[in-house]
């Protein structure tokens, strides 16, 4: 492989400035396409989006989640993401940037538990919010984005009732028992620039020294600091990146199997699916048959 410098696969910040009166807004359409995926980014604000059209994968830190049509996301303010539409596709989404706490705060509420957005993520949070699991969540989310846009009498209340009942259907899907935090929590940012490189190159080989030499550490402390940051081996890690990535198209496309499996990495039928057994304990053609049977 050629060797390429980390700043391609940097990790960015992109702040937002909400109206301190109503803080939170949707964002015009976006279309989310298949090209290649250089970095992963945090927000100042809570972000929950709706996809409208399309498939692809949520990258969060350490987890990779297929989407689709009438899926939704939840992502807090502090786990690096990023999102990419499944190969010569493009997906459509509209995200809505939000303060729940600000927003919620006069509404004579007493749990304030509810708005803290802080505790929607980790290893145990699934961010992308599955349609055809929680339909109601979905629409909700859908319906304030329809609010938002369309700001007819009284949206601002109804916003907020809406905020409401998003919030408390989301700390529903919280596991009973969290994970502690991390004792570093900069161990995800050191070896970010590893897991954009991951989402570019995961259909090629990746070598263990090409991940190191973009996060600008020596192989033995990048594998140190790898399954600090993510709790998984580099291997492991790329492995659960390639089927999730085939779980899409096996869910979204009628592909040939053998096809899927060289589009995701694996050069062989009988490695596709040995990796894809050992990561979803089922079989692809399992998979796909139950996918479309939701």
């Amino acid at each position: 492989m050629h060797k390429r410098s980390s700043l391609a696969y940097a990790v960015t910040y992109s702040p937002f400035t909400l109206p301190r009166d109503f803080p939170i807004h949707a964002g015009a359409p976006d279309l989310q396409t298949d090209r290649a995926i250089t970095w992963l980014h945090r927000h100042n604000y809570f972000e929950l989006g709706y996809c409208y059209e399309g498939s692809g994968i949520f990258i969060v830190e350490n987890k990779v989640m297929p989407f689709r049509t009438g899926d939704a996301t939840a992502i807090n303010r502090y786990e690096l993401h990023l999102a990419a539409s499944a190969r010569g596709t493009v997906s459509r989404w509209v995200w809505v940037m939000a303060e729940p706490e600000l927003l919620l705060a006069d509404s004579g509420q007493r749990d304030y538990t509810l708005t803290d957005t802080a505790v929607l993520g980790g290893a145990g949070f699934n961010n992308v919010i599955k349609q055809a699991e929680h339909p109601v969540l979905c629409a909700g989310i859908r319906r304030l984005i329809d609010e938002l846009n369309r700001q007819e009498r009284g949206y601002r209340t109804l916003v907020k009732a809406l905020m409401w009942e998003i919030m408390v259907q989301l700390h529903r899907l919280r596991p009973a028992s969290p994970e502690p935090p991390r004792e570093n929590p900069d161990s995800v940012a050191v070896i970010a620039p590893a897991l954009s490189y991951c989402a570019q190159h995961f259909r090629e080989k990746v070598a263990i020294r090409d991940l190191a030499r973009v996060c600008n550490l020596s192989v033995p402390q990048f594998r140190r600091r790898f399954k600090a940051g993510t709790g998984k081996a580099p291997h492991a890690y790329l492995t659960n990146l390639r089927i999730r990535n085939a779980c899409v198209l096996l869910a979204t496309t009628d592909r040939q199997i053998t096809e899927i499996g060289i589009e995701c990495g694996y050069p062989t039928l009988s490695s596709f699916n040995r990796n894809f057994s050992s990561v979803t304990a089922t079989t692809p053609r399992d998979y796909r048959k139950s996918a479309q049977n939701r």
